[in-house]
């Protein structure tokens, strides 16, 4: 590192923030810039962005988007009164930016790119890794190529200072040090030709993405393509569990959106093929045609579950879960019942939940019973795909998944598990039942 280049660094990071204007440190900045050179990354269509809103129930997508120029405040990459859209590429993100707590209630906001979006990036180092405490060598996870900027020395050198400050965690007393930040992304996103911004997110310590896109973008190429209300229920171990509340894929031509009081999901016709990618924390699945597959309104939400019923929807997080729910009229009870998809592992396996009812035992007999007809009910007929939890999607094709003959059952009445077991040796059985 050069004197010069060491001096105003020193000088950029011991100055008081509180006294100092945006202006004031663009105008230190911007000659350390001269000559670095940093390549942008320009991402095709189809690219999907996820957004939360911690608010009442809303009317009109209006709410959803970046906020009107007065109610904008100062955050890490705009300044008061000027507006950025900030969302994250994986669907999981947005809890952690928020810092959502049990009992919030917040508006999941899914967007796709309709064009060509050219996006600036900043803290894509090891020290930022380092800092983080990031899992992954700090690199976009849309963008896979080695070179995200001239190995020349001094581009490395800057880029490395600027990503260090603008990656740092602020906290809540110290907004002040937005300041910093904001005037490395008003240089950053100078050029008209650029979009917006990628960085990694702060709050899950690296491990994805972020952006900040400029109100014109969101305006002419941002399309919304659905918005879930949701409740949390749990935020025990780095994870969210939800409540669907709401959810809608449609609005009115002044914005008024038509929530419909059902589930998200997808419905997938016998014999269609999908494939599914995990990209930014998310499941990315696509048709035949290379187009990300759509979400419909599927069953009807219920406004009050049980305990046993939560942890039945957010049971294998990990795993892909397509089910429904299934009335059996001869025992008078609707239960649920997902066909479990392991893709890391290719292997599958049944669970139903059965709600409170006089005769458990008998419905667990008839689903055993019937384990075949349900364990390949996907490959066979038309099945609904439920979203249940932030990183849950539709699966690819099924047909190679390992038969594990295993089911689990989340059932509100005690069932006694060893008289299932003798009558049924062949099938591992899982029992769980509430107290």
């Amino acid at each position: 590192m050069t004197i010069e280049l060491e001096e105003l660094f020193k000088q950029i990071e011991s100055l008081d923030y509180s006294k100092v204007t945006i202006a004031d440190l663009k105008s230190l900045i911007n000659p350390i810039l001269d000559g670095i050179t940093i390549n942008a990354l320009r991402l095709k269509p189809e690219q999907y962005l996820y957004r939360l809103s911690v608010c009442p129930k809303p009317v009109n997508i209006s709410r959803l988007t970046y906020p009107p120029i007065d109610f904008t405040a100062l955050g890490r990459a705009n300044n008061e009164m000027e507006p950025l859209f900030y969302a994250s590429i994986g669907k999981n993100v947005p809890f952690f930016e928020v810092d959502a707590k049990i009992g919030d209630r917040l508006a999941l906001s899914i967007w796709r790119t309709k064009k060509d979006i050219i996006l600036n990036h900043i803290g894509y180092t090891s020290e930022s890794a380092l800092k983080l405490e990031s899992a992954r060598e700090l690199k976009p996870s849309i963008f896979f190529a080695e070179k995200i900027h001239d190995k020349l020395e001094k581009t490395d050198i800057v880029y490395e200072f600027l990503s260090k400050n603008f990656t740092e965690k602020i906290q809540e007393h110290k907004k002040e040090k937005y300041k910093l930040t904001v005037a490395i992304s008003n240089l950053f996103l100078a050029s008209e030709e650029l979009d917006g911004l990628l960085y990694p997110t702060i709050k899950m310590f690296g491990n994805s993405d972020n952006v900040a896109i400029k109100p014109k973008y969101v305006d002419d190429n941002l399309e919304l393509v659905s918005v879930e209300y949701l409740e949390i229920t749990n935020d025990e171990d780095a994870k969210y569990s939800t409540n669907a509340l709401d959810a809608a894929i449609s609005w009115d031509k002044d914005g008024v959106i038509e929530w419909s009081g059902r589930h998200l999901g997808w419905k997938m016709q016998s014999g269609e093929t999908v494939t599914s990618t995990f990209i930014g924390n998310d499941w990315v699945t696509k048709g035949v045609d290379n187009k990300r597959i759509r979400p419909e309104l599927t069953n009807l939400i219920k406004t009050k579950i049980t305990k046993l019923e939560e942890l039945y929807n957010f049971s294998f997080p990990k795993a892909i879960k397509v089910g429904e729910w299934l009335p059996i009229k001869e025992l008078n009870v609707e239960i649920k019942f997902n066909i479990v998809l392991d893709l890391e592992q290719k292997r599958r396996w049944l669970s139903f939940y059965i709600p409170v009812c006089s005769n458990s035992y008998q419905v667990c007999l008839s689903l055993i019973a019937s384990y075949d007809n349900f364990i390949f009910l996907d490959l066979k007929n038309e099945i609904t795909v439920i979203s249940s939890d932030p990183i849950n999607v539709n699966p690819n094709s099924t047909a190679d998944f390992k038969d594990e003959r295993s089911i689990h059952f989340y059932s509100e009445n005690a069932v006694d598990v060893y008289r299932l077991e003798k009558e049924f040796p062949s099938v591992e059985l899982k029992i769980v039942f509430h107290t």
